[in-house]
Protein backbone atom coordinates (compact mmCIF):
# COMPACT_ATOMS: atom_id res chain seq x y z
CA UNK A 1 0.00 0.00 0.00
CA UNK A 2 3.28 2.45 -0.11
CA UNK A 3 2.77 2.72 -3.48
CA UNK A 4 -0.76 3.93 -3.40
CA UNK A 5 0.50 6.83 -0.79
CA UNK A 6 3.25 8.14 -2.60
CA UNK A 7 2.97 6.88 -6.61
CA UNK A 8 0.72 10.40 -8.06
CA UNK A 9 4.06 12.60 -7.50
CA UNK A 10 5.43 11.26 -10.38
CA UNK A 11 4.12 9.49 -13.78
CA UNK A 12 6.42 6.31 -13.08
CA UNK A 13 4.49 6.13 -10.21
CA UNK A 14 1.48 6.11 -11.68
CA UNK A 15 2.49 3.31 -14.40
CA UNK A 16 3.48 1.32 -11.95
CA UNK A 17 -0.22 2.00 -10.43
CA UNK A 18 -1.68 0.87 -13.44
CA UNK A 19 0.40 -2.42 -13.69
CA UNK A 20 -0.38 -3.39 -9.69
CA UNK A 21 -4.50 -2.86 -10.73
CA UNK A 22 -3.96 -5.44 -13.21
CA UNK A 23 -1.77 -7.85 -11.07
CA UNK A 24 -4.26 -7.60 -8.98
CA UNK A 25 -7.17 -7.90 -11.03
CA UNK A 26 -5.74 -10.68 -12.88
CA UNK A 27 -6.27 -9.45 -16.24
CA UNK A 28 -4.36 -10.99 -19.31
CA UNK A 29 -3.95 -9.84 -22.80
CA UNK A 30 -5.04 -6.56 -22.05
CA UNK A 31 -5.10 -3.32 -24.10
CA UNK A 32 -4.36 -0.31 -23.48
CA UNK A 33 -5.28 2.79 -24.72
CA UNK A 34 -3.28 6.13 -24.31
CA UNK A 35 -4.89 9.17 -25.30
CA UNK A 36 -2.80 13.07 -24.68
CA UNK A 37 -0.67 12.20 -21.36
CA UNK A 38 -1.90 8.66 -21.12
CA UNK A 39 0.23 8.04 -24.11
CA UNK A 40 2.76 8.59 -22.39
CA UNK A 41 1.58 6.65 -19.31
CA UNK A 42 1.40 3.59 -21.78
CA UNK A 43 4.77 4.08 -22.98
CA UNK A 44 5.82 4.05 -19.49
CA UNK A 45 4.27 1.08 -18.54
CA UNK A 46 5.64 -0.74 -21.60
CA UNK A 47 9.13 0.29 -21.06
CA UNK A 48 8.84 -1.64 -17.66
CA UNK A 49 7.57 -5.14 -19.31
CA UNK A 50 4.07 -4.96 -18.76
CA UNK A 51 3.87 -8.67 -19.18
CA UNK A 52 0.07 -8.95 -18.68
CA UNK A 53 -0.89 -6.21 -21.88
CA UNK A 54 -1.11 -7.83 -25.11
CA UNK A 55 -1.82 -4.72 -27.21
CA UNK A 56 -1.43 -1.23 -27.21
CA UNK A 57 -2.66 1.85 -28.88
CA UNK A 58 -1.27 5.23 -28.66
CA UNK A 59 -3.85 8.05 -30.20
CA UNK A 60 -2.70 11.73 -30.46
CA UNK A 61 -0.23 11.77 -27.62
CA UNK A 62 2.81 13.19 -26.02
CA UNK A 63 6.39 12.52 -26.93
CA UNK A 64 9.87 13.33 -26.29
CA UNK A 65 10.60 16.34 -24.21
CA UNK A 66 6.77 17.69 -24.19
CA UNK A 67 5.99 15.73 -21.36
CA UNK A 68 4.36 16.30 -18.68
CA UNK A 69 3.18 19.14 -21.69
CA UNK A 70 3.18 22.98 -21.62
CA UNK A 71 3.12 25.31 -18.76
CA UNK A 72 0.28 23.36 -16.84
CA UNK A 73 1.69 19.89 -17.38
CA UNK A 74 4.58 21.62 -15.39
CA UNK A 75 3.17 23.25 -12.91
CA UNK A 76 1.09 19.92 -11.69
CA UNK A 77 4.30 18.37 -11.44
CA UNK A 78 5.86 21.36 -9.75
CA UNK A 79 2.84 21.88 -7.00
CA UNK A 80 2.78 17.57 -6.69
CA UNK A 81 6.65 17.53 -5.74
CA UNK A 82 6.32 20.60 -2.99
CA UNK A 83 3.38 19.69 -1.77
CA UNK A 84 0.29 17.54 -1.70
CA UNK A 85 -1.97 20.49 -0.40
CA UNK A 86 -0.48 23.32 -3.30
CA UNK A 87 -1.82 20.14 -6.00
CA UNK A 88 -5.16 20.90 -4.17
CA UNK A 89 -5.03 24.21 -4.44
CA UNK A 90 -3.83 24.34 -7.86
CA UNK A 91 -6.55 22.00 -8.98
CA UNK A 92 -9.34 23.86 -7.11
CA UNK A 93 -8.84 27.04 -9.54
CA UNK A 94 -9.63 25.32 -12.46
CA UNK A 95 -13.56 25.25 -11.09
CA UNK A 96 -13.71 28.77 -12.45
CA UNK A 97 -14.30 28.52 -16.42
CA UNK A 98 -12.39 31.56 -17.46
CA UNK A 99 -8.88 30.06 -16.04
CA UNK A 100 -9.56 26.57 -17.80
CA UNK A 101 -9.75 28.47 -21.10
CA UNK A 102 -6.31 30.31 -20.36
CA UNK A 103 -3.69 29.35 -22.99
CA UNK A 104 -1.39 28.23 -20.14
CA UNK A 105 -3.53 26.24 -18.36
CA UNK A 106 -5.60 23.84 -20.29
CA UNK A 107 -7.04 26.14 -22.79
Amino acid sequence: MDTLRTAWFTSFGVARLVTELLDRLGLHDVTLVGNDTGGALVQLIMSEGAARVGRVVLASCDAFDNFPPGLSGKTLVLCGRLSPRMFGLFMRQMRLRPLRRLPITFG
